[in-house]
């Protein structure tokens, strides 16, 4: 006897929604509980903290990241009643969210970050759990239901979502957001009632105040009202594009009226408005740049008229400022201008390589659905149904695309995700394929996506596809956030328990969260950001020296010149000679590296040998 499902369509539909909630589900365990296994990255106690100062009035903190995701994910830490301990550098009183995070979690006063942290992690996953549902909606709306589960399950296996999916900070807020608000104002573009319109508000107000790359928003929005009107409507109206253009006004009003509302209605970013004028972590000189070009005319207006608040006016023009110049490093380079190959880099060595199959796959079946409908109806309909259904996201992701390429902020793949929906999107076509070997390749490149995330898993961040030597050679190509972002003291220390024995361990780490807390009892080396009361200059013995893969790339990686080697041991021998007198360190000089030129290219050095599967790297000498 067989047991047979009730085939009604009310029971499919109960049943592939019941898959579908959980898969949702196990996409954001899956990036939980990763996530509890790695220490607090670099960006999170900024995103954690500017959160907990929005909650407290206080817009001045971190205005050039989100508002919303920030509010969001520092829900549990206000309920929680979590002191706000702000810290400002003197004489000015300048906000300094880095030393204000440090305070509030690792001063002596602070409160144990971990619980706020782990609970802000599991929030955060609902932008995770949000792009899921994105795919698989926007998927089984073209092709079916195949189609959906298809796209889900790629987005649920992708490692870069689920490295960055747990993770206090924005990226995957705006991964949900922006390419959303494309596709939610096409959608209006064909209803043009007060749902949709409001749909539009929301999703793209909530964009705004995610992401200052919304604004690419704009021109994807120009774009899709030009192919509306020539597509759908041939001849010219002027009353037409009068109600096109008062739909927009409604839109940006309801949108500011958001933007307005995640600043509590208040131009002011001090919560105390009579504090004139307000201060930012750098002068507005700096964020305005050139007083004669665009960006300052545009700022400056908004902020004469108080057209926007003004912490979100400061955070714009600070995006903007620190996107011109920041060092970063790519392939053994150096750079503060970043690299137009960097992006396509770390798109082709991050991108898991069943994920490229789907796609090609997806794509495969695409083109021969158009070659079966031109073959029926001899003529091109169907293809341009397509490509005009498929608008929203070919715009979104070819402006994003291209202002990837000549940004000069090369820190992190992680800017790329919002590229990814669409990615995701099209490997959900190639469930429409009805031969039987292309069936088993989709087939076979699903559980290879699923096998290579579960090889990686809970190192999701320093995944790398075997296309540049995999995660064990990463290092020497890129660092920061695509790789080694602080997350992995916890791994450091299980190494030094099984290695170290009695011996001192030197440090020098990229990250943010004390050593300490982790159980690593170290001398700290320079380290970045630098949040300790004061800094020793020590005699380095003989011992452990681990080292961040990043430290030791964006500040060892450069050459090595005679006038700094001569500050080297001039340095040395007065350390030398106080120590032998026994007197105080801090009479001793600082010395400071110097700046590197843009294209600084040197071989790595010798003297910090051996290499494990950690982004930090330890050995002892």
């Amino acid at each position: 006897m067989r047991f047979r499902l009730p085939a009604s369509p009310q029971t499919k539909s109960r049943l592939l929604w019941l898959l579908f909630a959980l898969l949702i589900l196990l996409q954001g365990l899956l990036a939980w509980t990763a996530s509890l296994k790695n220490s607090m990255t670099c960006d999170e106690i900024a995103h954690l903290t500017g959160g907990i100062a929005l909650w407290h009035g206080d817009y001045r903190m971190v205005p050039e990241n989100g508002n919303f995701p920030q509010r969001l994910i520092a829900i549990p830490a206000v309920v929680a009643g979590t002191p706000y301990q702000p810290a400002f550098e003197p004489p000015l009183r300048v906000p300094n969210v880095w030393g204000s995070g440090y305070r509030m979690f690792h001063g002596k006063d602070g409160v144990d970050h971990w619980p706020l942290l782990a609970a802000g992690r599991a929030v955060s996953t609902l932008f995770l759990m949000g792009v899921g549902a994105m795919v698989f909606v926007w998927a089984r709306r073209w092709w079916g239901d195949a189609a959906g589960f298809t796209a889900l399950i790629a987005a649920l296996f992708c490692p870069n979502f689920l490295a960055h999916g747990a993770l206090v900070n924005t990226d995957v807020a705006a991964a949900l957001l922006l390419p959303l608000g494309a596709g939610v104002y096409w959608w209006h573009l064909h209803r043009s009632d007060w749902a949709s319109r409001t749909a539009v508000i929301g999703v793209i107000g909530l964009a705004c105040v995610s992401k200052y790359s919304a604004v690419l928003l704009l021109p994807t929005i120009v774009i899709l009202d030009v192919i509306y009107l020539i597509a759908r409507h041939k001849e010219f109206s002027l009353l037409r594009l009068v109600r096109l253009g008062l739909d927009h006004l409604v839109i940006v009003a309801g949108i500011a009226a958001i933007i307005w509302t995640a600043h509590g209605w208040r131009f002011s970013a001090s919560p105390d408005p009579l504090e004139i004028p307000t201060l930012f972590s750098r002068p507005w000189a700096w964020v305005l740049g050139d007083p004669d070009k665009p960006r300052a005319v545009i700022l400056n207006t908004l902020h004469a008229y108080k057209l926007l608040p003004e912490a979100y006016i400061y955070g714009a023009g600070y995006t903007a400022a620190s996107s011109e110049m920041r060092q970063s490093f790519f392939n053994g380079e150096l750079g503060i201008y970043g690299w137009v190959s960097f992006f396509p880099y770390a798109f082709a060595v991050k991108t898991p390589l069943p994920l490229f199959a789907l796609c090609v796959l997806g794509l495969i079946a695409i083109i021969k659905r158009w070659r079966e409908s031109v073959r029926t109806n001899a003529s091109y309909a169907a293809v341009n149904a397509g490509l005009y259904r498929a608008a929203p996201l070919l715009v979104w992701s070819a402006l994003y695309a291209i202002t990837a390429l000549l940004s000069h902020l090369n820190i992190g793949h992680r800017h790329l995700l919002p590229l990814y929906p669409g990615l995701f999107i099209l490997a959900g076509a190639a469930a429409t394929l009805t031969s039987r070997l292309p069936r088993i390749a989709t087939g076979l490149a699903l559980t290879s996506l699923a096998v290579v995330s579960l090889q990686i898993r809970p190192h999701y961040l320093a995944y790398f596809n075997p296309l540049d030597g995999g995660p064990n050679q990463a290092w020497k190509h890129l660092v920061d956030s695509s790789l080694d972002w602080g997350q992995d003291l916890p791994a450091l220390k299980e190494w030094l328990d099984s290695n170290q024995g009695t011996e001192k361990l030197y440090f020098s780490y990229f990250g943010t969260p004390d050593p300490n807390y982790y159980g690593i009892n170290a001398v700290i080396l320079p380290s970045i950001p630098h949040f300790y009361e004061s800094r020793t200059w020590y005699t380095l013995h003989r011992g452990y020296y681990a080292v961040s893969a990043t430290m030791l790339q964006i500040n060892l990686n450069r050459p090595w010149t005679q006038k700094e080697e001569t500050a080297y041991q001039s340095l040395r021998q007065r350390i030398t000679l106080i120590e032998d007198r026994k007197a105080p360190m801090d009479s001793v000089t600082p010395w400071r590296w110097r700046k590197p030129s843009n294209s600084a290219r040197t071989a790595s050095p010798t003297y910090f040998a051996g290499a494990n599967r950690s982004p930090s790297r330890a050995t002892r000498f």
